[in-house]
């Protein structure tokens, strides 16, 4: 008996171990802002990158509708050591412009081939269905220092080029991704972060226009209730017999949050280096 009860009491803990653990996860993603992604480059496209000799670069963009608030770029920092790289992102009117919307510095100290940034702002700081002007200036420690940026040498932005020292260069576009602030109340806003994925995932795979879409990704989703309900009783049944409340809570709580990991990677902690703008 002395056994049995210290089985239990192992399993208990293991069980509460993982509700706690996936609680911690879906606390955090709930307590962090919901992005749409608005403008994103192909999937299929081959990125280069650019060095920033004359430390200026930039791209003009068009503000595609209402709440705006991320931009993602993704750097390349080659840092000597005891260096340093200093970086101002700015959006702009225009190039040239005098005014700015909002600015923000960051400094990297480390070498890193995947630095994937995010620009965060207040939502509509640029007004919708504006074009408006991305611009970063870097200042590095010693001629050792090197700044990449991911870019194409074709045009696949259409609303917008690619810049050096404010100067335009037709034909070519930085990369960088555009996401607006969803106003869903939670948990609805993370379904509907979840669901613009899964069209945009559909759409890459040519599945159709949105509103047939609309049919597969909808039984999808319902499916995916009965599996999580179907899994959430047959996984509580093989832990212990009776279903017991606990368990069901547990294992529920699992799956909404490995789901959160699996979708929005994104999201996670250092999966992006934020800079807030003001």
């Amino acid at each position: 008996m002395g056994r049995a009860f210290g089985r239990g009491g192992r399993r208990a803990g293991v069980i509460l171990l993982v509700a706690a653990l996936s609680m911690i996860v879906i606390a955090y993603f709930s307590l962090r802002p919901v992005f749409i992604p608005v403008v994103e480059f192909s999937r299929e496209i081959l990125f280069l990158q650019t060095q920033t000799l004359t430390g200026i670069k930039g791209q003009t963009m068009l503000n595609p509708g209402e709440g705006l608030a991320r931009i993602d770029l993704k750097l390349t920092t080659d840092v000597a050591p005891e260096g340093w790289i200093r970086v101002k992102f700015e959006l702009k009117p225009e190039p040239g412009a005098s005014d700015t919307y909002v600015s923000g510095i960051v400094v990297f100290r480390e070498s890193r081939e995947d630095w994937r940034v995010s620009l965060r702002f207040q939502p509509d700081v640029v007004p919708a269905s504006e074009r408006f002007y991305l611009r970063t200036e870097a200042i590095l420690s010693s001629p050792r220092d090197r700044l990449f940026f991911r870019y194409v040498q074709t045009d696949e932005y259409p609303f917008g080029n690619h810049y050096d020292l404010d100067e335009e260069i037709p034909g070519q576009d930085l990369y960088f991704k555009q996401f607006r602030i969803t106003t869903t109340p939670r948990p609805f806003a993370w379904a509907e972060a979840i669901w613009a994925r899964l069209a945009d995932a559909s759409r890459v795979a040519q599945s159709g226009a949105t509103a047939v879409l609309a049919i597969p990704l909808v039984l999808l989703i319902l499916s995916a209730v009965v599996v999580l309900v179907g899994s959430v009783f047959v996984a509580a049944r093989e832990l212990t017999l009776p279903v017991r409340a606990i368990d069901v809570l547990a294992i529920a709580l699992t799956l909404v949050a490995v789901s959160l990991v699996l979708f929005l990677p994104g999201e996670l902690p250092r999966a992006s280096l934020e800079v807030g703008l003001q």
